[in-house]
Parts: structure tokens; C-alpha cells; sequence
């Protein structure tokens, strides 16, 4: 879901175009920001399940909103990679 959700951003803005879409002028993305602006901006309907998991995975330090800095590192990540590694945290945690 991540990977598509970004290539999907990817194919219609730039980094800081898709950034400054979703801010709502404040200089960061809150939840409530991606709930309107992927529908609004990049025609993106989430689940509310699937739009908490979204953001947790670009809120990277947990705050509770998105900085320019952490919305540049989900726009350029490597999902296939990403997807290894929680598959390995997941099998560290089992054993």
C-alpha cells in the first residue's frame, strides 16, 4: 500500500510540490492534512486504518506531524527494500 501510495504522489507532483499540497500552510502535515489533501490532491481514498498506518510510517520520529525532512524521506524511499527490513524486525521479534 505505502509503495503505491507514493509512486501515485511521485507520478503527479515534485517532493516539495506534493509537500506544500498537503500543508495546510502551517510548515508540517498532520493527519487531518492527508485525510483531505490525498483525496483532494491525488485522488487517494483511504481507510482510516490505512491512512494512521501512512502516516506513523512518514511520521518517522512520532510527533505527530510530518516535517519536510520526513516527507522527502517517504517520497524517495525504496519500498521493496522497506518491506525486507520489517519483514526482518518481524522474525526478530518472533524468536
Amino acid at each position: 500500500m505505502l509503495k503505491a501510495i507514493q509512486e501515485c504522489i511521485k507520478k503527479t507532483m515534485t517532493v516539495s510540490d506534493a509537500f506544500k499540497a498537503l500543508d495546510s500552510g502551517v510548515g508540517f502535515i498532520t493527519l487531518q492534512d492527508f485525510a483531505v489533501g490525498l483525496g483532494h490532491h491525488f485522488d487517494l481514498t483511504l481507510k482510516q486504518n490505512e491512512l494512521r498506518a501512512l502516516f506513523l510510517e512518514v511520521d518517522s520520529d512520532g510527533n505527530g506531524i510530518v516535517k519536510y525532512g520526513e516527507f522527502d524521506a517517504f517520497y524517495r524511499m525504496n519500498y521493496d527494500e522497506r518491506v525486507k527490513e520489517l519483514e526482518t524486525e518481524r522474525e526478530q521479534m518472533v524468536t
